[in-house]
């Protein structure tokens, strides 16, 4: 009993961890980028490239940190592109109110008044209530949308010739979101997830190094197939195992849905694959059946599931 609570410790210290690092790296790749959009911005690209980077970084710390669920490491790529994104608007909205305190002090001393950092910038704050309604951050950004933002596009008809183009309003606020989207959309998209969840090299646990034991669940008559693989959809595994018809009450007729779970036997802390094939006829290869559907279960997920199998004995799992 006291391995499994220490064990569920170590997982939420892991995942808190992990969740930690998610930011820090967030934070430090978002101003990385922000000093290099000083020399030069290309929009859209830049997103991209710090998207990209975030999601090396998640990979990294996803064989650091070793997370079993794969909707934890979608949490993660969304915090990363969320850490990255706030971290260049940080560096941005700073670096703008310094520019406007100084335009502030600058102001003042045409007047012959000398005023000093933070009374400029308790002026600068009044200034941006009355003209945006809004203070601090979001009056900038306010601030911002209303001046404009210039992207710097080239025709290729006028001989690569710069043009420039003043993004205000409601279309700077579109862009602002889809530079945003952008960046999730990379940090998070199902190859992103994939790639960033460990793997055990050889079929071997991740937590112990024994060898795994892939074994048939049973199989899924077609006419429930469809309701079985919506339940998958949903993480709803105790429902799914109602569906599997163990092997124990005799066969299933085809066309059917065969299951197969890959996990280990000997520990029972890591994740398990559970594979789902299509079964057309009995004469079709094991090597050549369908695959429909492959899922990452997480230890707590695995013994609902052989527990609610049709005809599965009482002390499965």
């Amino acid at each position: 009993m006291s391995v499994t609570q220490d064990s569920a410790g170590d997982t939420v210290m892991r995942s808190v961890s992990m969740l930690c690092a998610v930011v820090v790296c967030g934070a430090v790749i978002g101003g990385v980028f922000y000093l290099a959009s000083q020399l030069i911005y290309i929009p859209l690209v830049f997103p991209v490239l710090t998207a990209l980077l975030g999601m090396l970084a998640l990979q990294s710390l996803s064989a650091m940190f070793k997370p079993r669920q794969r909707r934890f490491v979608l949490l993660c790529g969304l915090l990363m592109g969320l850490s990255i994104y706030a971290s260049l608007q940080t560096g941005i909205y700073l670096h703008l109110r310094q520019l406007l305190v100084q335009r502030v002090m600058a102001l003042a001393a045409g007047q012959n008044r000398t005023l000093t950092y933070s009374q400029a910038d308790a002026y600068l704050e009044g200034v941006l209530i009355q003209q945006t309604g809004q203070s601090g951050f979001l009056g900038v950004l306010v601030l911002r949308a209303r001046s404009g933002i210039g992207i710097t596009l080239y025709s290729t008809q006028l001989g690569g010739m710069p043009i420039q183009t003043n993004l205000q309003g409601i279309l700077a606020y579109g862009y602002w979101l889809a530079e945003l989207g952008l960046i999730l959309f990379v940090c998070s998209r199902p190859k992103a997830v994939s790639r960033a969840m460990p793997r055990a090299p050889k079929n071997l646990c991740p937590v112990c190094h024994s060898k795994l034991t892939r074994e048939s669940l049973g199989s899924v008559p077609e006419v429930k197939a469809e309701q079985f693989l919506t339940l998958l959809n949903t993480h709803d595994f105790r429902a799914a195992g109602r569906f599997i018809v163990s092997h124990d009450l005799g066969e299933v007729r085809y066309p059917r849905l065969d299951t197969e779970l890959e996990h280990c036997t000997k520990c029972g802390q890591g994740p398990s694959t559970l594979r789902v094939f299509w079964e057309r006829d009995q004469k079709t290869p094991v090597d050549l059946r369908t695959q429909a559907a492959e899922y990452v279960i997480a230890p707590d997920d695995k013994t609902p599931l052989l527990k609610a199998l049709v005809g599965a004995q009482s002390n499965i799992g």
